[in-house]
């Protein structure tokens, strides 16, 4: 028997994963990347879960060093919006029925190094 209840098991919605999403700018150039086990065609912005007690840019100095292997940015600018989304039932389940979507905050990150100094992390990107 599954032990992670259905969406129709639950008396209250899912909650919201907080994430923060990283816009990495290095002179007229964005960094997009690719998440392991994806299509190829799909790509998108460095980016995860914000911990509990972290804070914004905590969190995304953090992502940044796990999935690209550098700690060379420097953070701009820190979005007042949040965007709020639900995730569809897929990804619900892919997540353990722990969440029902995202609230996503934006850090704009200049990147301080070259690209022979990233690392991206195979388990991840």
């Amino acid at each position: 028997m599954d032990s992670n209840p259905s969406p129709n098991d639950r008396l209250e919605p899912l909650p919201y994963r907080r994430c923060v999403v990283c816009i990495v700018v290095q002179e007229a150039r964005f960094l997009l990347v690719q998440l392991a086990g994806w299509p190829d065609d799909f790509w998108k912005f460095p980016q995860g879960g914000v911990e509990l007690g972290e804070t914004v840019v905590k969190a995304g100095l953090r992502e940044l060093r796990e999935e690209l292997g550098s700690t060379a940015f420097r953070v701009l600018g820190i979005s007042r919006v949040t965007h709020q989304y639900a995730w569809p039932a897929d990804s619900v389940q892919k997540a353990g029925y722990r969440w029902g979507g995202q609230r996503q905050r934006f850090i704009v990150v200049e990147y301080l190094g070259t690209a022979d100094d990233l690392c991206g992390n195979p388990g991840e990107i």
